[in-house]
């Protein structure tokens, strides 16, 4: 066959002799079944468009041919489809209520299919809501029956279900039996799904018929009793209760007034996952950016809390959520509006989201229109804009994931730009929402982003872009990192001998979780970095290299060994003495306890002690100059990096114990 067989076909479906739609059914689908025929043609919507029109033939082996014939073609186009679904499910929906079993069938069958390859099954629900109200009950209770087959295939999550319930309770009520036998365990299969919680919206927003809601709530909790419940329904019942609870602590701590240090559990973020309904569940957060005693102070907990303080949306159909979004974006866009309006906005852009815009293939492409009013929100001079600005950007990283690549390339500048705010709520407020996005969104783009901004003058910046490089290299898979190894070796570098002390330690976080992914590299930037910062890098107390049985291999990364220091019999009896550090600067001493050089002893003379202690300094004196004699420069500089760990002329109280047990007589 040639590319015009179906052009060909085109021709023929025309015609209105049942026996030739018959015969030509037959050779079309005989033609589809066969891979190696293409169905190439001039115009493949009006091939589409004449088999749609079959479905609504009174002849039952026509509309059989033709649901056969759609079916073969959802397999080969899958997603190029999807402009047909509309004019495919109307005559469809209708076929579901035909006199033929046969009929009904295929038509379920063709649904079935569309919701694998072509739409998700909310899209597809969202062209079957006129079934629960049509004309014919037995297309109602097949509508019901789908709805209870889809649950069993795709689960509760790939639907809304807050907009299917108030139908499926309203058949409760319908003059037919078996419809109403069917809405009855429709309701069972989703309690059986969903948990307690849709028990709750049951009973406490849904108008159930006073008569059916003790047999309801009956059967709920037989199937409790009887385990019959699904997995999925008691994890979102136990992430509800622990999430209420964080929330609860959460709470609390805001309203605390210590000044207690943050806390890192993990420095793990909840990961993304699809918006189900009105009602998302979310992951306990961790890592808060700020103690709780930092006045208006946000962290990952606080987002969470917020994520869903929204004003409750339905949505109905693609046309109503583009005139939500266009409406939001008018507001965020005029910054003569009033602050809390502009709020509001944010959070009705929230709570589209929840209600199932993202089920709509318009809202990404409207969602590339909302970049700049959002961007401009984030740089609003209002706190409270600029908050619920990165509260959204963080709700729409964790429920997009990778699909918000672009546009968190285009924010997260924005974002890094917040930190150095003076104003607690704003700068913690990009902080979190940063993290969200590199917990969530992996856009390998990002990264050159982040280590461009390790030479920023902004000592606030450079830390806190440390510690998402940190949070970056262990949460990354190896193959998103690749393209910028260079890139994060250089950051990680400069992050070790940043100035800043917490710059330094999260970057040395960072240089192990960069070492898991590229070892060879790792290697060469442990070689390149000077003693000092090598020294610190190895005694780092949070790593494994810190531990006190051998500075063994860092995750086999190769490193250059380090030179001993030099020692003598008199230092080496002494290095064996545990010596606690002592500061640098005198510590004032209780009240009644001499002091060391002011004590008096009948065994020993204060002069003497005077002696040993100048004797000691002369000592550690020689000492160096042997170093500087007889060493290379190279252990030289080693040595006196690891001076710290041991020095005679700061423990000169060791030598006064040893002076004690002798003769002080022999020494005048």
């Amino acid at each position: 066959m040639n590319m015009s067989q179906i052009d060909l076909f085109s021709t023929l479906i025309g015609t209105t002799d049942v026996k030739k739609k018959i015969s030509i059914g037959s050779d079309v689908i005989s033609y589809l079944q066969d891979p190696s025929n293409g169905i190439e043609c001039e115009d493949i919507g009006c091939f589409i468009e004449g088999i749609i029109q079959w479905l609504m033939s009174s002849n039952f082996k026509v509309s059989l041919n033709g649901l056969e014939i759609l079916g073969l073609l959802v397999d080969r186009m899958k997603d190029d489809f999807r402009p047909f679904l509309q004019g495919a499910i109307t005559p469809c929906v209708d076929r579901l209520g035909d006199t033929k079993d046969s009929v009904r069938e295929k038509a379920n069958t063709l649904i079935l299919k569309c919701m694998d390859k072509c739409a998700p099954p909310q899209q597809i629900f969202e062209r079957l809501l006129p079934g629960f109200g049509h004309k014919s009950a037995k297309v109602r209770e097949e509508v019901l029956l789908l709805l209870q087959t889809t649950l069993n295939t795709h689960s509760a999550a790939s639907l809304s279900l807050s907009r299917l319930v108030p139908s499926i309770v309203k058949l409760l009520s319908d003059p037919s039996a078996p419809v109403r036998d069917v809405a009855f365990a429709t309701l069972v299969e989703v309690y059986r799904h969903v948990g307690d919680r849709f028990k709750q919206d049951l009973v406490n927003k849904q108008n159930v018929p006073p008569s059916k809601l003790p047999a309801l709530l009956s059967k709920f909790d037989e199937l409790v009793q009887n385990q019959q419940m699904l997995p999925t329904a008691m994890r979102i019942d136990g992430a509800k209760q622990e999430d209420e609870t964080d929330r609860g602590l959460s709470k609390s701590a805001v309203k605390r007034s210590t000044s207690a240090p943050p806390v890192r559990r993990n420095g793990q973020i909840p990961t993304a996952k699809p918006v189900s309904g009105p009602s998302t569940t979310s992951q306990q957060c961790a890592t808060p950016v700020a103690s709780s005693g930092s006045i208006g102070a946000m962290d990952e907990s606080l987002f969470i809390q917020l994520f869903e303080d929204v004003p409750r949306i339905q949505i109905f159909s693609s046309k109503e959520m583009e005139e939500h979004m266009n409406s939001i974006r008018e507001i965020l866009s005029n910054t003569n509006n009033e602050w809390d309006k502009r709020v509001a906005a944010l959070k009705k852009f929230r709570a589209i989201l929840i209600a199932g815009a993202v089920n709509y293939d318009e809202f990404y492409q409207n969602l590339r229109f909302m970049e700049p009013p959002l961007l401009i929100s984030v740089k609003d001079l209002r706190s409270l804009v600029v908050r619920e600005a990165c509260i959204t950007i963080a709700f729409l990283s964790q429920q997009l994931g990778h699909k918000l690549n672009r546009f968190s390339e285009t924010v997260l500048p924005a974002l890094i730009g917040l930190i150095p705010n003076s104003a607690k709520v704003v700068s913690t407020s990009g902080i979190v929402a940063i993290r969200f996005i590199i917990a969530n969104t992996h856009a390998p783009r990002l990264i050159p982003i982040l280590t461009d901004k390790m030479t920023n003058k902004s000592k606030e910046i450079r830390k806190h872009v440390c510690e998402f490089l940190d949070q970056l290299v262990h949460a990354w898979p190896t193959q998103k990192m690749e393209k910028y190894s260079q890139q994060l070796q250089e950051a990680i570098r400069k992050g070790i001998a940043d100035a800043d002390l917490d710059a330094r330690a999260s970057a040395r976080r960072a240089y192990y979780g960069f070492a898991d992914h590229f070892k060879d590299q790792a290697a060469a930037l442990l070689n390149s970095l000077d003693p000092h910062n090598k020294k610190a890098l190895y005694c780092d107390p949070t790593q494994p290299m810190s531990n006190s049985s051998s500075h063994s291999s860092l995750n086999n990364v190769g490193r250059t060994p380090v030179v001993k220091k030099p020692s003598s019999t008199s230092t080496e009896s002494l290095q064996k003495i545990p010596i606690p550090r002592r500061p640098a600067v005198p510590v004032g001493l209780p009240n009644g306890t001499p002091s060391l050089s002011a004590r008096s002893n009948s065994a020993i003379e204060l002069q003497a002690v005077q002696r040993s202690k100048l004797r000691s300094q002369q000592y550690a004196a020689a000492q160096r100059m042997k170093i500087g004699s007889g060493a290379s420069l190279r252990e030289a500089a080693l040595f006196k990096a690891e001076k710290p760990f041991f020095d005679l002329s700061e423990r000169g109280f060791i030598i006064n114990k040893k002076i004690e047990s002798g003769n002080p007589a022999s020494r005048k």
